[in-house]
C-alpha cells in the first residue's frame, strides 16, 4: 500500500493535533492541593508527637521488654545506648534509661525541625550524645539564650561544622572575641 503525500500530511496533522490536545489534559498542581498536603503534614506531625509522648510515658515498660536495647520499631534511627549509671535491669538514676534517651532525642529533633525550640530544649535536655547536645545548644541560640547555648557548647568538644558555626555566632553575640 502506497501512502500519498496528502495522506502523510493528514496523518502528521492528526498526530500533531492529538499531541497538542493531550498536553492540555495533564493536571497542573493546584494551590488547593498544596494546602491539603500541608494539612496532612501537620496531622502526621501531631500524630508523631503524640506517639513519642506515649512511648516516653511507657518508658519503664519499654526497658523491661527490650533490655538489650533492641529497636522495637524499625523507624527508630538513633543508636540507643545505656546511660552511665543505669542498672542492667533498666532502672536509671534520674529515671532516664537508654531507650528513653533515644526517644527524648527523636522527639526533641522533631520539635527542632519544626522550629518549636522551647519544646525541643525540654526533650533534648534528657538526651545524650553529641548530636543531641548540638541541637540543644542551637535551640538555645535560636531563642536568644546565648549564655545557655555557650554553656552547652563549652561542655562538648566534638562539634561538627554546623556546631562550630553556631558556637562562633554565640561568642559573637556575647562579645567574646578579640
Amino acid at each position: 500500500m502506497h501512502i500519498t503525500g496528502t495522506a502523510k500530511k493528514e496523518i502528521l496533522l492528526f498526530t500533531l493535533l492529538v499531541f497538542i490536545l493531550s498536553a492540555g489534559c495533564s493536571q497542573e498542581p493546584q494551590p488547593r492541593q498544596a494546602k491539603d498536603y500541608a494539612a496532612q503534614s501537620q496531622v502526621q506531625y501531631e500524630r508523631a508527637v503524640s506517639l513519642y509522648k506515649e512511648l516516653i510515658k511507657k518508658g519503664a515498660d519499654l526497658e523491661r521488654l527490650y533490655p538489650d536495647s533492641r529497636r522495637p520499631w524499625p523507624w527508630m534511627n538513633v543508636a540507643i545506648h545505656p546511660v552511665v549509671g543505669m542498672s542492667p535491669q533498666g532502672g536509671g538514676g534520674a529515671g532516664t534509661t537508654g531507650m528513653l534517651v533515644g526517644l527524648h532525642f527523636e522527639l526533641g529533633e522533631l520539635y527542632y525541625k519544626h522550629g518549636d525550640f522551647p519544646r525541643a530544649i525540654a526533650q533534648l535536655r534528657n538526651a545524650q550524645g553529641i548530636e543531641a547536645k548540638k541541637l540543644l545548644a542551637i535551640s538555645y541560640y535560636r531563642l536568644g539564650n546565648f549564655t545557655d547555648a555557650l554553656g552547652v557548647f563549652d561542655k562538648n568538644e566534638n562539634v561538627d561544622d554546623e556546631g562550630l558555626y553556631y558556637y562562633g555566632l554565640t561568642c559573637e553575640k556575647l562579645n567574646l572575641f578579640d
